[in-house]
């Protein structure tokens, strides 16, 4: 059924998911200095001269992003079929996972631009996506859980 707890945390993970892209990861701000702020979407750099952006590699974040939101929102929908969704929730730990080492590669990448990361303040940004992991982790947890309640109520029959 749609109430139950596993709905609850592949929904928080879609939420979780969704707003990722549009929260800063780190931002790099001294005074009389140019502004760095590196988000799943791009990778923007403040100066006096004006705003420059950064699409190409970064923007791969935020769709790989957009792709688990909708994964686990559709995921919520298959309670009819919960082997598919224990493995839609493998498939979406894999590539969480790989959310988690793409921001470790594109923030690497970035650090060459700015410089160093002595006075990079560390935002909220970089804790969703793992976040995101461990509660999906639950709801496969739980997935698993029904099936094996299920699978023993029908060896009883």
């Amino acid at each position: 059924m749609i109430q139950r707890k596993q709905a609850i945390f592949m929904f928080l993970c879609a939420v979780i998911m969704s707003i990722f892209p549009f929260i800063a990861i780190w931002i790099r701000d001294l005074e009389g200095m140019d502004k760095y702020v590196f988000k799943a979407l791009k990778f923007s750099i403040v100066s006096k001269e004006g705003v420059k952006e950064f699409f190409y590699p970064y923007s791969a974040m935020g769709v790989l992003s957009f792709i688990n939101a909708l994964l686990s929102f559709c995921n919520i929908f298959l309670y009819n079929n919960r082997m598919l969704q224990v493995k839609i929730c493998n498939i979406l730990n894999f590539s969480i996972f790989g959310l988690v080492i793409l921001i470790g590669f594109l923030s690497r990448i970035a650090f060459k631009i700015v410089g160093n990361i002595i006075f990079t303040d560390i935002k909220v940004g970089v804790l969703l996506p793992i976040i995101a992991l461990i509660v999906n982790a639950l709801a496969m947890h739980f997935i698993k859980k029904d099936e094996k309640l299920v699978r023993s109520a029908s060896r009883l029959r």
